[in-house]
């Protein structure tokens, strides 16, 4: 739909909403403007607002002064180097699950979870970039971090019907 948008009427448009207004750059000149260097005018972002206190916490889901605070904070654990150390990481994580996937498929045509897979991949990510620990949440999906985890980014009861509908179940 947004390719049709973008096709339709240019690298830069507007949407609503319900009556929330939201602008759509498709110029990546205008995105790294907005996102990098005027980051700090262009703060709010659509507000999808959950009873999981951690998702309504979250840098996406901050407004204005508090955003402000909360990335002021984040920014320095987010250096070149920091993040290309993170890269390396990632890549490891990501080697894990490539031979997950391959244990899945090795005896043939298999269906394979792919929101479990992702979700494993990701929180294996999470945990050796952001607390410095490899959980392998691949061949230990009962760690207690995996447990933790799951529970605290549940989508059940967040309260929000868009949120509800972005994490539906399988």
């Amino acid at each position: 739909m947004e390719l049709e948008r973008y096709k339709r009427y240019g690298r830069i448009y507007g949407t609503f909403d319900g009556r929330s207004p939201n602008l759509v750059l498709g110029d990546p000149v205008l995105i790294r403007k907005v996102l990098i260097q005027d980051f700090e005018h262009f703060v709010n972002r659509r507000d999808l607002r959950t009873r999981n206190a951690y998702v309504n916490n979250g840098l996406s889901a901050l407004k204005d002064g508090q955003w402000k605070l909360v990335r002021a904070v984040m920014s320095p654990a987010f250096t070149i180097g920091k993040i290309k150390h993170m890269n390396g990481l990632m890549s490891e994580c990501a080697q894990s699950l490539i031979h997950h996937l391959q244990r899945q498929t090795s005896g043939g045509e298999v269906k394979v979870n792919i929101k479990a897979a992702v979700a494993a991949y990701s929180l294996d990510v999470i945990a050796s970039c952001a607390f410095g620990t490899k959980i392998d949440s691949f061949q230990k999906p009962n760690n207690p971090f995996v447990s933790t985890a799951t529970k605290i980014f549940s989508c059940s009861g967040t309260g929000n019907p868009i949120f509800t509908l972005l994490c539906e179940r399988t």
